[in-house]
């Protein structure tokens, strides 16, 4: 915090005579235990009473009074039913100003002058004031005001907690923003005219001036509001369901960060990302806002990459590519007018190089900073191709590490690699090491922008004097999942760093897919075609596949099927998240070892899941709406604000973080009419309501091979509520539907879709109409759809293409679920081959864009 200075402010005086304030009578600002504060300067009636705030009634005695005494000393009176119980503090001064704190934990009464203790703790048991109003300026009694101030009084405030020194004094000489949790009322008395006084927590607890004056003082506050750091650790492909099936030693031994985080924060049990994959996700996860909105629709490959060209000339039609528009609020934006620098460390992945080449430069960081508001970025990008290794979370250019260290950070733990043989290195000769470790230092001066600071380096520059900051850490991994099960050498992992790990392998692992949407089947087919297209690069490169000598896998099977293979697979994601989970524990050494922890809000979370070999072996993200994609990791963390481990079952989602950090920074009124995502700090406080009954989730990512695969409903609309989740699959014609819809409480691993079966149907309809409502509310009805209403069909008007009716969605679930029943030999045996087959005679960088 920076030192005390003195402000120029308006507050209200009062003349000692029938000058007072009245704010209704509000249960929230009497409450069991509390604090209330308040800047006083004393200016007459010496040897009589004057308060500066009261809240208590007579009969019985109740309530609290905060006063100068007729022995000219600070006290503090409440009443415990019978009679009234003093503090009693130091001697007024006249004409200087003080700061004044009564506390009240529910079994001691304290007095604070100061931000020193100076009266108590005196035991007592107070009976809150039930129906007197809040008088600032007088005795406030369900009679006439009595005890009248004669002074000047600013900045009163009303907590629903007993606040202790160090959190007094921390904020005695700022401003606050109104939604501190615990802050029940808070009057600045600054607004210099008319006759209303605003309760800036946005409660409703205004006040009327009776007769008290505006005027102009130098209060004792610093020109700055207190406003906290923000740190936002933002993970990639990181799934919350997968991981909790893990055990608890595994956290215990190999994630210290979470077990930091959650050990002072507030933990999410129901996190759901509302969209994938990369690109979409972020955007939403930015602007609180479903791609229909923003227009990230499809995740973005940056036009070097040739991919999009190759698309475009082997089926005739364009790859459509926007990117994250400049005018679109976002983060950045969001916190900027909150009067918070925002940096951005990392991942990106909303955007391409201004050259349209594969060279990220000085031009980039620039361009950055004025069309999104994020300063010092750290290009080159990644986490945004699957076979380039210069893009991996580590790969050949180690670039999670580098986000953190900056450029010569890295290269000096890549010297460090080389020098022991490990990752990339391991293996080889001391000559080959030397030359290998040589080209890619070079590698890495060739495409970085030499203005690079890392996270590190910034936290440790960082003056407080600069203001309060934002800093993004986006890390890549856990993504480097895409590399597993082969681990090829310069991906920079190894077996051994992971082998003895013993995850669960996913108890759906060998689920059969046969009642279950059909892109499921083609999209984990179309995986295989990616593995074996590495595996032939990794021959061709004499590289040998660790797994290839396995007796139970035969040419042309799924490397998966094997259960060794399977356990390192699981474990190798357990690994990812390690290395994540480690460098964030770096960045919160960093944050202590600079005196920042206390004074910083930390968010943890990521931008969506992986199914991680769950229904029958699938991977990555697209092409589904299961927990292990949905629900990601979110903890909101600070010692202040959580001195104890606190966790919430409330719904939360990806569109929610931008909103809470307004609310959080004071600017949520500002920015309100741009969100689509709910405040989140109401649970700051009480972590058992609920902010939504239900999430919304979007599909319309990815690409499936028009020649193949065209008619297949491979977008996807969900509603989750607590004990159901139910989808549409559809295509861009809407001439294919397929539904999938589980029953939570009973099967909440999704292995049986109920879709269709005639003991579910009324649930299904209702569900179904639930979506639709959600569709509507939040704007994620496909673009060339309507919905067909109720006034339509009176007036005989049938839209040319719109979403299926509830009549029309159950006839199609019964329809399918009788298909899929007559041929579940078929679809299981022959229907997966025809797929195979297919799958193999596309181009292997068409499945998911080569990302």
């Amino acid at each position: 915090m920076s030192a005390q200075q003195n402000v120029l402010s308006n507050v209200l005086s009062f003349d000692g005579q029938r000058n007072y304030v009245e704010v209704p009578y509000n249960a929230q600002l009497n409450p069991e235990q509390f604090t209330v504060s308040c800047w006083a300067k004393v200016t007459g009636k010496q040897g009589q009473w004057r308060s500066p705030i009261t809240g208590r009634t007579d009969s019985p005695q109740g309530g609290y009074i905060l006063y100068a005494g007729e022995n000219n000393k600070w006290q503090f009176w409440t009443g415990n039913g019978g009679n009234w119980v003093t503090v009693t503090g130091p001697d007024v001064v006249l004409g200087t100003w003080t700061h004044l704190a009564a506390t009240y934990d529910g079994n001691n009464m304290r007095l604070y002058v100061n931000g020193q203790l100076a009266g108590g703790p005196v035991a007592t048991k107070i009976i809150p004031n039930k129906k007197s109003p809040l008088r600032i300026g007088a005795g406030a009694t369900e009679r006439n005001p009595d005890y009248l101030f004669a002074g000047q009084i600013g900045e009163v405030q009303v907590w629903n907690q007993a606040r202790s020194a160090e959190d007094i004094k921390k904020s005695m000489n700022y401003r606050l923003l109104g939604n501190e949790p615990g802050l029940v009322g808070y009057w600045p008395l600054n607004e210099g005219s008319g006759n209303i006084v605003t309760d800036k927590t946005g409660k409703g607890s205004n006040g009327t001036i009776n007769g008290a004056t505006w005027q102009q003082e130098q209060l004792p506050l610093s020109a700055k509001a207190s406003k906290p750091n923000i740190v936002i650790f933002l993970t990639d492909q990181d799934s919350a369901a997968v991981a909790e099936r893990w055990p608890q030693s595994f956290e215990d031994e190999h994630l210290p960060a979470l077990k930091r985080l959650k050990k002072n924060g507030l933990t999410f049990n129901k996190m759901f990302t509302v969209t994938v994959a990369c690109s979409p996700s972020r955007a939403t996860l930015l602007t609180s806002t479903y791609p229909n909105q923003h227009g990230v629709i499809n995740t973005i490959a940056e036009p070097f990459s040739n991919i999009i060209n190759r698309y475009e000339d082997s089926y005739g039609q364009s790859l459509e590519q926007k990117l994250l528009s400049p005018t679109q609020v976002n983060l950045a934006r969001v916190l900027k007018a909150a009067g918070y620098k925002v940096y951005w460390k990392g991942k990106w992945h909303l955007s391409v190089p201004k050259s349209d080449t594969d060279k990220w430069s000085s031009e980039d960081i620039e361009y950055m900073k004025q069309s999104y508001g994020f300063d010092g970025w750290t290009p080159l990008d990644a986490g945004v191709a699957r076979n380039d290794l210069t893009k991996f979370g580590k790969g050949t250019f180690y670039n999670d590490e580098r986000y953190l260290r900056g450029v010569e950070g890295v290269k000096k733990v890549i010297e460090q690699d080389a020098k022991e043989g490990r990752g990339a290195f391991s293996g080889l000769s001391p000559e080959k090491k030397e030359a290998k470790k040589q080209k890619i230092l070079v590698d890495i001066d060739k495409a970085i922008p030499r203005e690079e600071q890392g996270v590190l380096e910034f936290i440790e520059n960082y003056k407080s004097e600069d203001g309060p900051f934002c800093l993004v850490v986006s890390l890549v991994n856990p993504h480097d999942i895409h590399v597993a099960p082969t681990f090829e050498k310069d991906a920079g992992y190894s077996l051994e760093d992971f082998k003895d790990f013993n995850l669960p392998i996913p108890e759906t692992v060998f689920e059969d897919l046969s009642f279950k949407p059909s892109v499921q089947e083609i999209f984990k087919q179309g995986c295989q075609v990616k593995e074996d297209q590495r595996r032939k690069r990794l021959e061709q490169s004499k590289e040998k596949v660790w797994y290839e000598d396995l007796p139970e896998l035969k040419d042309g099977q799924f490397a998966t099927n094997s259960q060794q293979v399977q356990q390192m697979f699981v474990n190798f994601y357990g690994y990812l998240k390690k290395l994540a989970d480690n460098q964030i524990n770096e960045v919160l050494n960093a944050l202590e070892a600079k005196g920042l922890i206390d004074d910083t809000l930390i968010v943890r979370t990521s931008d969506h899941g992986e199914m991680c070999l769950a229904h029958d072996r699938q991977r990555e993200k697209p092409f589904n709406a299961y927990e292990e994609v949905l629900r990601v990791p979110l903890i909101i963390s600070n010692p202040n604000l959580f001195p104890n481990a606190v966790s919430t079952d409330s719904f939360a989602t990806t569109l929610d973080i931008v909103p809470t950090l307004a609310k959080f920074a004071g600017v949520y009124d500002l920015f309100q009419f741009a969100f689509q995502g709910c405040d989140l700090t109401p649970l700051f406080t009480n972590p058992h309501q609920e902010v939504r009954d239900a999430i919304h989730f979007a599909f319309d990512d990815g690409t499936l091979p028009p020649r193949f695969f065209k008619t297949i409903p491979r977008r996807i609309r969900t509603i989750r509520t607590k004990e159901w989740k139910y989808s549409v699959y559809f295509n861009d014609e809407g001439t294919n539907y397929e539904y999938e819809m589980y029953d939570l409480v009973n099967d909440p691993l999704e292995k049986t879709n109920v879709a269709g079966k005639p003991e579910y149907l009324e649930k299904f309809r209702q569900l179904h109409a639930q979506l639709i409502e959600q569709m509507v509310k939040l704007k994620t009805v496909p673009g060339r759809f309507s919905i067909y209403t109720e006034e339509m069909k009176q007036r005989n008007f049938i839209p040319p293409l719109y979403w299926p009716t509830e009549d029309e969605a159950e006839y199609e679930a019964i329809m399918d679920y009788a298909a899929n029943q007559a041929q579940s030999s078929y679809r299981h045996r022959d229907h997966k081959e025809v797929i195979k087959t297919q799958a193999k005679d596309v181009d292997p960088d068409m499945w998911w864009l080569g990302i």
